[in-house]
């Protein structure tokens, strides 16, 4: 199933830990925790979005700079 493409509207994965030892006769639940699944999609789609646009501005730098265009700074 597709997730929504609005932040806000995606939502949290719960999982829960169980314990299969001894069929959980002491403590059948060990542990529980949630993953944020829209903050982790699209923080990481904004960090990929602005990582491809400084490697496109540094195609055009030594573009500029192959052309003749740029000066070079040492």
């Amino acid at each position: 199933m597709p997730l929504p493409e609005d932040k806000l509207l995606c939502p949290q994965m719960t999982v829960l830990v169980n314990d299969n030892i001894m069929n959980g006769l002491v403590q059948p639940m060990i542990g529980n925790f949630n993953l944020p699944l829209g903050k982790i999609l699209f923080d990481r789609n904004d960090m990929f979005s602005e990582e491809i646009e400084k490697l496109k501005r540094t195609a055009e730098l030594i573009e500029e700079l192959a052309k003749g265009l740029a000066i070079p700074d040492y």
